[in-house]
């Protein structure tokens, strides 16, 4: 386990920087990587290898990922982060490693795992959430949450980005990855899932706050519309965010998205303080937020470099960072602001926030779990699943 004494107000800013980011780094190994993925790393990180930048910036955790498809010149290029099941081990494992032996706090290690047509682990997916709520069986949720938190454990994941807790399907960028379009069922679902992920010893994540399933584009593409009044809005998609938060969700990503009933700025929800607010305020939220990938345009968007953009949704009140694409620049222009003792004191609280998360997902009782065969039990489940919502 790495350092757990860590303390947000000890860290110099710059530090307190990095530890407010999750950052996807290029290779399969933390030391050894390709001419190509040396490339990539050097040009948003300045460190060739995935564990030179853990030294060099410090950040809360790596998101697993298979590419960042917005990059423009890196966009095609596999970061080849999950190959095999033993790769993965291996590659977690040595990150960990490199972390503590710089006498960091263990990091976040992140993955999308859903089900469905999200999977990023080397592992078989069990249904989409559609096919998990069309059963409206609470305990085939929890089920799966608790298989789904057993596997990323097994690889040494500690947080999932999941949930899903957006109502509705007819967004394309959410579609089958909702349980339902029926608020109370999808409350039902994603309390029982993350009852489940959290028996297994991870994090879970709901996203996407304040709700993508009605929103009128898909934000990885463009900046959608969240049409829809206060009112409205409380009665579909704050519920299953509530009750996100009642059964003890560790983590929440805020979409980029504008909702003018909440916020009438044409801003993504990722960089509006009133939006931040709400989540606080109405789901009674106290947990990690997290924004949604920077390198996405929707967010890239309007007259701000990458680094003001950071600087914007930190300040909003989002603790970690999810791919920021100019992570040093960030750095460089946060500590040299004229406002950065009133932006440190928002910093340090979600700073503070991600370190208690780090260290609950570090020091979870439950033992790990080193089955890396997950097969059998992966389609056993999967057809009871499938059989069920067929049932109903």
């Amino acid at each position: 386990m790495g350092n757990p004494n860590v303390v947000a107000a000890d860290l110099a800013l710059a530090e307190l920087l990095g530890q407010a980011m999750v950052l996807p780094l290029f290779g399969s190994s933390a030391t050894k990587v390709t001419a190509a993925q040396a490339a990539a790393n050097r040009s948003i990180y300045g460190m060739a290898s995935p564990g030179d930048v853990i030294k060099l910036l410090r950040p809360a955790g790596v998101v697993l990922l298979d590419r960042i498809p917005f990059h423009p010149e890196f966009g095609h290029l596999h970061l080849e982060n999950v190959v095999t099941v033993d790769q993965l081990v291996e590659f977690v494992g040595e990150l960990q490693t490199i972390a503590q032996s710089a006498d960091m706090p263990s990091l976040l290690i992140v993955a999308d795992q859903e089900g469905g047509r999200v999977n990023r682990l080397p592992v078989p997916p069990l249904p989409a959430a559609a096919v998990i709520g069309m059963t409206q069986r609470r305990d085939l949720a929890r089920r799966a949450g608790e298989l789904t938190g057993r596997i990323a454990r097994s690889l040494g994941v500690n947080l999932l980005f999941h949930p899903v807790a957006d109502v509705g399907a007819a967004n394309p960028a959410i579609g089958d990855r909702a349980f339902a379009s029926d608020p109370e069922l999808v409350a039902d679902m994603v309390s029982a899932t993350i009852k489940g992920i959290a028996a297994a010893g991870v994090g879970s994540t709901a996203k996407h706050w304040p709700g993508h399933g009605r929103a009128d584009a898909d934000s990885h593409t463009s900046l959608p519309t969240l049409d829809v009044g206060l009112s409205d809005w409380r009665n579909v998609e704050l519920p299953p965010f509530r009750a996100a938060v009642g059964a003890g969700v560790d983590a929440v990503v805020v979409a980029h998205l504008s909702f003018p009933s909440a916020d009438p700025i044409d801003r993504a929800a990722s960089e509006s303080p009133p939006l931040i607010e709400h989540l606080r305020n109405d789901a009674g939220f106290s947990g990690v937020v997290v924004s949604d990938a920077l390198w996405m345009p929707s967010i890239r968007r309007g007259p701000y470099t990458d680094a003001e953009i950071s600087e914007r949704v930190l300040s909003a009140g989002v603790d970690l960072l999810l791919s920021p694409p100019d992570p040093v620049g960030t750095i460089e222009r946060i500590s040299e602001s004229l406002e950065r003792v009133s932006i440190r004191s928002t910093i340090e609280a979600g700073v503070e926030r991600s370190l208690s998360l780090r260290r609950r997902v570090a020091s979870n009782v439950p033992p790990h779990d080193q089955k890396t065969d997950w097969s059998a039990e992966t389609r056993e489940l999967s057809d009871e699943i499938e059989a069920a919502s067929r049932a109903v």
